[in-house]
């Protein structure tokens, strides 16, 4: 397994006023040519530091540093790799050529600080940047196999896609390929899941990556040389898919709970509506990304507003002034109000605090209300979420799908009766 190191230079992402999403790209660009990214790390536009960096990375098989190419004082990369590689570094006349071409297809001037963009390291190449005027360099021997890249993501992203699977064939650094199987899994958090599955025997690697979504990722993952996907990962997804069914989880399959719930009321022919306060209208807009939707989803009221839940929802204001707008006596009216407005078969109201102020000791931050007016009854949920606002809001639409969805394919452990 070759093992590779992605360096990041810029003071602008070691100050952190931008985000390194080439280090990201680089990994996933790697790991699918069977190149493990085994160090990552950004470092500022100083040559020592970036020379300090290129020391520790001796380890590693390739080196892939982004960033730094540019014209300005500040652009120190290709400076910083020619010392650590103790060469020269040697004018191009064709990259300076395109460099001029670059500008005077646009009308501008070229500056003579563009000269040390065509500044290569003697007995090393280049890529060419069609998009921008700093080209990337490349360096192999021995010891050695080093690729620079631009920092902009529009300029370095088809260098990527395009030269660097050249290089890696050509150095000899393509591996093996590594494969994949990712199950999303709902109303489960990563301790849990961690003692579900403690005595299993593993023979893959396994991930978890719980998302502010409100779910749950599972990645399993095995090296092989083969294209086609390892039986050991195929026999062990389907015994986690048994682990999960056995326990009663929920999970999907590259697909979205609500397209699911979409398709579990198309199948039965029946029709839903949503009264939102909590979630202000994510109910509604998260089915509609759909096709289909408009047979089963006829609408949603957004009554965020305690009088909008009186007025479009025949709330009475005697149930908000005793018990509240976050109660069960609320969202019952709230849904049954929704459900009669739009003659759905089904409807769900939700009204919660998501914070991060409004709480008390008697109805804390993220606790949620949710009644279910269902065909014949109505059953309620109660929950108190942990997280900031939109962790609470996204984990309230899920498990009201989820709800949904339980109903609908039989005995619901989830929502329960009144």
């Amino acid at each position: 397994m070759y093992k590779a190191a992605i360096i990041t230079v810029g003071d602008e992402v070691m100050e952190g006023l931008i985000e390194d999403s080439n280090a990201s790209y680089l990994s996933r660009f790697l790991v699918t040519h069977g190149v493990l990214p085994y160090k990552r790390i950004s470092v500022a536009d100083r040559i020592d530091q970036i020379i300090d960096v290129l020391n520790f990375c001796k380890d590693c098989q390739l080196v892939v540093l982004s960033g730094g190419l540019g014209p300005t004082d500040d652009d120190l990369t290709r400076i910083a790799v020619a010392k650590f590689l103790e060469k020269e570094l040697i004018f191009e006349p064709k990259i300076w050529q395109t460099i001029v071409d670059f500008f005077a297809k646009r009308q501008l001037s070229c500056n003579e600080s563009n000269r040390k963009q065509a500044m290569i390291i003697d007995g090393g190449g280049y890529l060419e940047n069609p998009l921008g005027t700093a080209p990337g360099l490349c360096y192999h021997d021995s010891m050695h196999s080093l690729i620079v890249i631009p920092g902009p993501p529009r300029e370095n992203r088809p260098m990527i896609d395009e030269e660097l699977p050249r290089l890696l064939k050509a150095w000899g650094l393509l591996g093996s390929k590594l494969h994949k199987q990712c199950l999303r899994l709902y109303s489960i958090g990563e301790s849990q899941f961690t003692e579900l599955s403690k005595d299993f025997s593993k023979l893959c690697y396994w991930g978890t990556y719980f998302s502010s979504e409100g779910y749950l990722d599972l990645h399993l993952s095995q090296w092989s040389d083969d294209e086609a996907q390892p039986q050991v990962l195929l026999e062990e997804l389907d015994k986690v898919k048994e682990l999960l069914d056995l326990n009663h989880i929920l999970y999907t399959e590259k697909r979205d709970l609500g397209q699911l719930l979409l398709e579990e009321l198309s199948k039965r022919g029946l029709t839903v509506s949503f009264a939102e306060s909590l979630t202000g209208g994510i109910l509604g807009s998260e089915l509609v990304k759909w096709a289909g939707a408009s047979s089963c989803f006829l609408g949603s009221i957004t009554s965020y507003s305690n009088q909008s839940k009186v007025d479009l929802l025949g709330v009475s204001q005697l149930t908000i002034n005793q018990e509240g707008e976050v109660s069960e006596r609320c969202v019952e009216q709230m849904a049954l109000g929704a459900k009669a407005r739009f003659k759905s078969d089904i409807s769900v109201a939700v009204s919660g605090i998501a914070g991060p102020s409004g709480g008390s000791q008697e109805k804390p931050l993220g606790l949620v209300h949710v009644a279910f007016a269902l065909e014949k009854e109505v059953r309620f949920l109660k929950k108190i979420y942990n997280g900031d606002r939109n962790r609470v809001i996204n984990q309230t639409k899920n498990e009201v799908y989820l709800g949904l969805y339980h109903y609908l394919k039989g005995p619901n452990p989830i929502i329960r009766k009144a």
